[in-house]
């Protein structure tokens, strides 16, 4: 018994210069926060002038210029209005970004007319805005695509952070590296009156440090919402409205913005580090030699919608840096609004599979192709699904035929496109990879730029098959 109690107090003494040894220069324990181990960053510094309060009246919200508005379709912010002003007939939500010296600044007016919060349901639940948010460079959904959520509350608002795990967020932690501020203009837990003239809704100031990029960035890539809540108590709420166009778990449908305004065509903004080959314009005409030998000894491969009977040739150059896709379309209609998803845009989707492989890899590459900019990028996956949302390095430019003739147009005499990927985006290193390629592709013929215009887009040829490479 005598040796048992002595080991026992030698343990303890050892158990006691360890809790000593570990607590020497230990972070304090940030409460709330739960979190409990070492910082990974110093806490972020907010700039000098911006205070967090829901109040802007900063210099850097009046000369904003990258304004993204999200307006809800379910619910009326007036019963009765006679106004030609669109914001006025639904609830509705401007966004405005600010890339300062220690971090990105974020303010959300929203003007809604039922401010509701409880402390016994989650911030899903309760009136609030979330910010869905990455690096430009980020294409598809993971754990670089990042979440935070503020709920106004009668005192300090609470923030939530999450990051992308699986197939939705999952909460994380992130301590220092995000502030906020809010202000409610209207009454807590009580529906205004309908039909009121003031702005009735509030505002949130969100602070996000550049640490949680790795990096200072000059511009990033979002979507918005606001949690639109039925009542002070239960689950009821209608549905989050995200920017026009875009998808909370798919990055490449996100806006982006830096302090110069809103970036129409983010992939043009990231792919700057692309090179291709010398005397090849890129400027979306093929009047280079290759392409005009290309059409006169028609050496493309012609695909007809029969839906629309509207064809598109196809055409391939190769070179040791990467490989040149032209595309020529007969569509005397060419429309682009940068507000609905690529396939309801002019253009074409392009299935890229490398190496003679026979089936969809993670090398397979898919371009969706508009005429008038941006379109969107997929990535072979190796998952239940053939494809998943993804960047790559990749040159891709529209121009419309026709002298005189302009976008958003029922008279143009066709239009071409060119694209060129990099060899490295397909992990091909060996020569003999460089001389072939299977492609397909599906025609997007679209007769408005409306936004609501999105039913009908005729992309649907008949018997292609995306992903049975040996088919093509």
């Amino acid at each position: 018994m005598k040796k048992k109690s002595l080991l026992t107090i030698l343990i303890a003494i050892l158990m006691t210069f360890s809790i000593v040894a570990c607590s020497k220069g230990a972070k304090p324990n940030l409460g709330d926060y739960g979190y409990h181990g070492e910082y990974q960053y110093e806490a972020m510094t907010i700039d000098e002038g911006i205070t967090l309060d829901g109040v802007l009246d900063e210099d850097i919200w009046a000369d904003c210029t990258n304004t993204l508005t999200s307006t809800s379709a379910d619910l009326p912010y007036y019963n009765e209005y006679e106004t030609d002003d669109s914001k006025k007939k639904y609830k509705w939500m401007d966004v405005h970004t600010y890339f300062g010296e220690n971090g990105i600044y974020v303010a959300f007016e929203v003007y809604d007319n039922r401010i509701y919060y409880s402390p016994y349901r989650r911030q899903s639940r309760n009136t609030g805005v979330e910010l869905y948010f990455a690096d430009m460079a980020v294409g598809s959904f993971g754990a670089d695509a990042m979440s935070i959520r503020v709920t106004p509350t009668d005192e300090e608002p609470i923030i939530g952070f999450y990051r992308g795990n699986g197939s939705e967020y999952s909460e994380s932690k992130a301590p220092g590296q995000y502030f906020a501020g809010a202000k409610i203009n209207g009454t807590f837990n009580a529906q205004g009156p309908d039909g009121k003239e003031d702005d009735e809704g509030y505002v949130v100031e969100l602070a996000i440090s550049y640490n949680l990029f790795g990096k200072k960035i000059d511009a990033y890539q979002f979507t918005a919402a606001f949690v639109q809540v039925a009542a002070a108590t239960g689950d009821l709420r209608y549905g989050n409205s995200f920017i026009r166009g875009t998808q909370h778990l798919t990055p490449s449908s996100w806006k982006a913005v830096s302090n110069d305004g809103i970036i129409t065509d983010k992939f043009a903004y990231v792919d700057k580090t692309v090179v291709w080959d010398e005397g090849v314009d890129m400027d979306g005409k093929l009047t280079e030699a290759f392409w005009v030998d290309a059409i006169e000894n028609s050496k493309g491969k012609d695909w007809k919608q029969e839906s629309s009977n509207i064809g598109l040739n196809i055409y391939t150059h190769f070179t040791d840096l990467g490989l040149y896709i032209g595309l020529d379309s007969n569509d005397r209609f060419v429309y682009y609004n940068p507000d609905r998803a690529a396939k309801y845009n002019t253009g074409a989707e392009v299935f890229i599979v490398p190496k003679g492989q026979t089936s969809v890899t993670a090398d397979a590459k898919q371009m969706r192709f508009n005429v008038g900019g941006g379109g969107d990028r997929w990535v072979g996956n190796t998952g239940s699904a053939a494809w998943k949302s993804g960047y790559f390095k990749a040159k891709a430019v529209g121009s419309i035929k026709g002298e005189g003739v302009t976008m958003d147009t029922s008279e143009a005499e066709g239009w071409q496109g060119e694209i060129f990927v990099p060899w490295t985006e397909f992990g091909v290193t060996e020569a003999k990879d460089k001389t072939q390629i299977a492609i397909q592709t599906n025609l997007y013929h679209i007769q408005s730029n409306g936004y609501w215009e999105n039913n009908s887009p005729l992309a649907n040829a008949a018997g292609w098959k995306y992903i049975s490479p040996n088919s093509n």
